[in-house]
């Protein structure tokens, strides 16, 4: 085939192939476009150039009939130029990260391939003579109509099913074992295994074994991952819980000292009450039970209600940040409240960010009232009608300027600080359904992140 022809297939091939993976990743991974911002536009132009210089080697190496080499060789080039290329694309488009982009592609690789070997075990040949008009019809039925059937089948029921579960969960949380991604990185050169296999026509149809060589690949890699993932989870649950008894035992022996002294301070109250009540003055009575329960509450309630409160949340990484910021603020004696609003199981916004950004919004509760008089902080998870609202507010001591809040660099506290609401912005523009509010009532900085699952 002249090479300007093949040029000119590899590139009507690629723009279905895109296509297809631009629907793919966001109805079934779930990504949202990003509105483009003026860089956006030169990395697609960039995206766009190795398209052409990807689609061009391998219509260059086919002209030259440099593939079926020993190896595959070429092949190889070509299929990891093509995911370069993909990733390259998805990044641009979905502005993730670029190994959460390249998982991406080798996954969406993964089903594609496995896709097409299902139709070539039907057609072991893969032969057609479009100068015949019947074989010309059947090549447009194979490319255009079979092939996306069967690969929106095969990815139809990989999502609803454990799998595609555990291939989200791989693909937005990429960057915790850098082993997987290795692995997963090799599956280009991995798959020509059964045609290697093949070399001397060993085997009568080697889509087939290629078929079964990728669903084995897969369920090994998906294997692999989801026991590394539950042993990941185990490991960091039983640091928590350690943390969380720590913390837990702390408070125990400060309630059992407040307790003490409420103990004691009791019996010196009750004998000043006793001859209120001997006396019948029920309004004395009332008013000491009333101070009692105040000056409990006040010693050893609020701490039973916060840990309370804190056995609603399930999301572990969540409930260990909330330990450590409970913590700190327990040393630097920073008066706070906790409060829960129905159990928090999960949600769609991945945890590595939530964390970071509940985190950069109690730090910067914390650094506000540290060391001020009468300093209080009101951390609120809710889970309501179809919303997850995190919220944390806190006395204001400073003057805030909301023009100049969510700059690099800008704090109330002085130079060299400020860049935490830059982080949190940056993080908040990669999601369409979050909603951040900012606002100051009666005294009191409220920072407001909201999430529509």
């Amino acid at each position: 085939m002249p090479l300007l022809k093949a040029l000119a297939y590899n590139l009507s091939a690629s723009l279905f192939t895109f296509t297809f993976i631009f629907l793919i990743a966001k109805f079934f991974l779930g990504w949202s476009v990003i509105k483009p911002r003026k860089k956006d536009y030169i990395i697609f132009s960039c995206t766009v150039l190795s398209i052409i210089f990807s689609d061009l080697t391998g219509a260059f190496f086919y002209s030259a009939g440099l593939f079926k080499k020993p190896f595959y060789i070429f092949e190889i080039i070509i299929d990891y130029l093509a995911t370069i290329t993909v990733t390259l694309f998805l990044q641009s488009v979905f502005k993730k990260g670029i190994l959460n982009s390249w998982v991406a592609t080798i996954f969406l690789c993964m089903l594609l391939n496995f896709s097409e070997y299902i139709i070539l075990i039907f057609l072991p040949e893969f032969q057609f003579h479009i100068a015949i008009l019947h074989e010309f019809l059947l090549y447009i039925l194979y490319n255009f109509l079979a092939t996306p059937l069967i690969e929106i089948t095969v990815i139809l029921l990989i999502f609803k099913t454990e799998a595609g579960r555990i291939i989200k969960h791989r693909i937005n949380n990429c960057s915790s074992n850098p082993k997987k991604n290795i692995l997963l990185s090799m599956y280009p050169a991995i798959k020509y295994i059964a045609y290697i296999i093949n070399s001397e026509n060993l085997i009568i149809n080697k889509y087939a074994v290629s078929a079964v060589i990728t669903v084995l690949i897969v369920s090994i890699i998906l294997a692999y991952m989801e026991i590394s993932e539950i042993q990941r989870q185990k490991l960091e649950a039983q640091q928590i819980s350690i943390q969380q008894q720590s913390i837990y035992i702390k408070n125990l022996e400060q309630m059992q000292l407040e307790i003490h002294r409420f103990r004691h301070d009791y019996k010196n109250m009750m004998s000043g009450i006793y001859l209120s009540a001997k006396e019948g003055d029920t309004k004395a009575v009332q008013n000491f039970i009333q101070d009692m329960a105040s000056d409990f509450e006040h010693q050893a309630g609020s701490q039973i209600q916060k840990f309370t409160q804190l056995g609603n949340i399930h999301l572990m990484e969540l409930k260990g940040l909330l330990l450590n910021k409970m913590e700190l603020m327990q040393q630097e004696h920073i008066k706070y409240e906790l409060e829960v609003i129905h159990p928090f199981l999960d949600t769609t916004f991945r945890r590595t960010d939530l964390c970071r950004c509940f985190g950069i919004l109690i730090d910067n509760a914390i650094d506000e009232v540290r060391g001020k008089e009468n300093a209080y902080i009101n951390i609120m998870v809710s889970c309501q009608d179809g919303f997850t609202t995190f919220r944390v507010k806190n006395t204001l001591y400073s003057e805030v300027d909301f023009h100049k809040i969510w700059l690099e660099g800008y704090s109330t506290k002085g130079n060299g600080r400020g860049t935490g609401l830059a982080n949190y912005k940056k993080i908040l523009e990669c999601y369409e359904n979050v909603f951040p509010y900012t606002s100051i009532q009666d005294g009191y900085f409220i920072q407001e992140l909201k999430i529509q699952e």
